[in-house]
């Protein structure tokens, strides 16, 4: 009959992370030792200390990536809402000034700075649906100073800046798209006002 002892010994922060266990097989002693990220098992210390370097650059770029991927999807869903609002230009231009600012300007504090009760913010941004929730899915956090409330914005990085760029596409060909539609109509109107009168004629 097999008999297997497993001894593993637990994770404590102020020693070494690599934890292992010892098992006993027809009376043949086994020691393994565990990685404390993925708990897989590894022959000798050195291996599994090589392993745990590569599987910690591994987790943390993964958890970069899922926190990077999230942030996207929170600004995709942000500016859907925002346009399906029907926002006005007035207020997409509002938008546009400040992210033009910020984009041209990532330096400088006071394109990152927005008063809230200004009445040009407050009847646009403001009033809009999804407005003021576009600016703090972009990084805006509210502040308050002088019992007044701010959109503040730290410096941005950029990751941020090519977000703003790509979301400023989207907004100008918001704003263009029904001028373009209006140009069509008319050239479409002009093209079966020829065809009638040649037809008169």
């Amino acid at each position: 009959m097999m008999l297997t002892e497993l001894r593993v010994r637990s994770f404590d922060p102020f020693s070494s992370l690599i934890g292992s266990k010892s098992s006993s097989i027809h009376g043949n002693s086994l020691q393994m030792f565990q990685c404390p990220v993925c708990d897989s098992f590894w022959r000798t210390e050195v291996e599994v200390d090589t392993h745990v370097d590569e599987c910690l650059r591994q987790s943390s770029s993964q958890t970069s990536l899922d926190v990077k991927t999230n942030h996207l999807e929170k600004i995709k869903i942000s500016l859907g809402a925002f346009l399906s609002g029907g926002p006005s230009n007035d207020t997409i231009n509002v938008i546009l000034k400040i992210f033009h600012n910020i984009v041209n300007n990532p330096e400088l504090e006071k394109y990152r700075k927005i008063r809230l009760s200004n009445p040009k913010i407050h009847d646009t941004i403001g009033t809009a649906l999804g407005g003021v929730e576009l600016l703090m899915a972009m990084g805006f956090e509210y502040e308050t100073e002088e019992d007044e409330i701010w959109a503040v914005m730290a410096s941005p990085s950029n990751d941020q800046l090519q977000i703003m760029k790509s979301i400023i596409s989207e907004l100008e060909g918001h704003i263009l798209g029904p001028c373009k539609n209006e140009e069509n109509s008319q050239d479409t109107e002009k093209v079966h006002r020829k065809v009638d009168r040649k037809v008169r004629f």
